[in-house]
């Protein structure tokens, strides 16, 4: 009976995990994937140490590198000397350095500059280096700045 019982409670857990993943939106299945993986990973790890197949120890540690992500991105604010540095800039980007910026010197210099190829650059580099995808305030405002720059040249 108490081997039953484990089984049972994993198959529920399967068919909740499965039901939930079903939910969520597309762009998100990758991230709630991997949410759910961690979820199981400490599930099967309290259980392990539980029923004194793995020490609790080891259970916390498995634990932990299933939450490494999260609590990295939480270092900084429990640990505030661990933040980056501001640097001081000047504060204004010439069109030049705003064209290097978002990666379209060339069409700069050819003359083939226009608002959908500005828009289109700043969204590719905003997806990598926006702060809530672990990017940091510091690229991103400068990419919006370069984008700015750039746009306020093309209107002069």
């Amino acid at each position: 009976m108490f081997r039953l019982l484990p089984v049972l409670l994993l198959l529920g857990l399967i068919f909740f995990g499965y039901s939930w993943l079903k939910k969520q939106p597309s762009q998100q299945k990758r991230k709630s994937i991997m949410q759910l993986l961690a979820v199981l990973l400490i599930i099967a790890l309290v259980f392990l140490a539980l029923t004194g197949r793995i020490h609790w120890l080891g259970a916390a540690l498995g634990a932990l590198v299933a939450l490494a992500k999260p609590l990295l991105s939480l270092l900084p604010q429990i640990l505030p000397f661990l933040r980056a540095k501001k640097t001081q800039t000047s504060g204004v980007i010439q069109p030049q350095e705003a064209a290097e910026i978002l990666g379209l010197e060339q069409e700069l210099a050819a003359g083939r500059l226009n608002k959908e190829l500005i828009i289109t650059a700043h969204k590719r580099l905003m997806q990598k280096v926006h702060p809530d995808r672990g990017g940091n305030d510091y690229l991103a405002s400068r990419i919006n700045q370069a984008k700015d720059v750039l746009l306020k040249s093309l209107q002069v």
